[in-house]
């Protein structure tokens, strides 16, 4: 619901300073870094004080408003603040169109998949929430083909949702950690790992998985999740990252 121009820009609050900021994010090594391109929201009202943004269902960005003239938690705590003037503002486009009353959790898990796709991520989190809450096991043929053909967004949406339903053991058979796309060999490689355990299936080829790993982000993800392992499993994998003699100039990585 916004102009093209501000696709791919990131938008934050500034509590203190009473703005929404608009800023444009560059890749950096492992991590990224950002420049401040303009304040999307400014006001000369000192009880403006945005302190939480989202993005809605409509494609606008909410701005939840504190509207206090003192942000402070020890004064919240003794009730010295204003209960009655908070709210709520929305940034869209000038003709943005209003989006029909709907309800996603009364789709069958069929279509409801389908909103994976959705451009919008709040569309594509809350079908993933409501597939968790189910356990559908009857869309799993579905999305390990989309997984294995995607190579962009849809093929990392697929793998969350695979794990929301069965975990991600029983699909390491489709090459997750040969994925084209290395948010999905990164997020493999945590999700398997978070159980603090690297599973049998993984544990004898985990060491050319690394060693020949080609993304540095999906690299950081590797170290971090070593850490969750047993000293065995720990040590080969970081004895592997070594090998990554680019990785000694990365912001974060060595």
């Amino acid at each position: 619901a916004l102009p093209q121009q501000y696709r791919g820009k990131l938008f934050g609050i500034e509590p203190l300073q009473g703005r929404v900021v608009e800023t444009e994010i560059k890749p950096r090594g492992s991590t990224f870094e950002t420049k401040d391109i303009q304040f999307a929201v400014t006001t000369s009202d000192r009880w403006f004080c945005p302190v939480d943004i989202k993005i809605g269902p409509d494609g606008g960005i909410y701005v939840c408003d504190w509207y206090d003239n003192n942000v402070s938690h020890l004064e919240a705590s003794v009730g010295k603040t204003d209960k009655e003037d908070g709210r709520i503002y929305r940034l869209i486009a000038k003709n943005a169109k209003p989006v029909k009353p709907f309800d996603l959790g009364k789709l069958p898990s069929i279509e409801l998949i389908e909103y994976l796709k959705h451009p919008n991520r709040w569309f594509r989190q809350t079908t993933l929430r409501i597939l968790g809450d189910r356990k559908d096991e009857s869309v799993l043929p579905i999305l390990k083909k989309w997984l294995i053909e995607d190579q962009a967004q849809l093929s990392l949406e697929c793998l969350w949702a695979i794990y929301q339903i069965e975990g991600v053991e029983a699909s390491l058979k489709f090459g997750l950690l040969d994925h084209k796309n290395p948010k999905v060999r990164a997020w493999t490689f945590r999700l398997l790992c978070d159980e603090k355990r690297l599973p049998p299936s993984v544990s004898q080829f985990v060491d050319g998985f690394v060693y020949s790993e080609p993304d540095v982000e999906t690299r950081t993800q590797i170290a971090s999740s070593a850490k969750r392992l047993a000293k065995e499993h720990s040590l080969r994998i970081i004895q592997s990252l070594l090998h990554h003699q680019s990785d000694s100039t990365d912001p974060y990585q060595p």
